[in-house]
């Protein structure tokens, strides 16, 4: 019961997720400036390295739909800009 009160009260979590065909060390600057100019979203990266070369998978993930909105599409931009 106590548990189930804390997702009553919580606020939903909106995530953004995308597949780009790089390795993770080229985007590595703009996956830390997205953190450090939105800190209230969480970003993660996970790598993978399958036959047809490396992917990573970016997850953006926020309580706020303008944060979630503004840091992925500047991720976005900046990924495709570096990768």
């Amino acid at each position: 019961d106590a548990v189930s009160e804390e997702f009553r009260r919580g606020e939903p979590i909106a995530s953004w997720r995308r597949v780009y065909r790089v390795r993770e060390s080229q985007i590595a600057e703009a996956l830390a400036e997205a953190g450090e100019r939105w800190p209230g979203v969480v970003i993660g990266s996970y790598p993978t390295f399958p036959n047809d070369g490396p992917h990573v998978e970016i997850v953006v993930k926020s309580i706020g739909a303008d944060a979630l909105a503004a840091a992925s599409a500047w991720l976005a931009s900046a990924i495709e800009e570096r990768g």
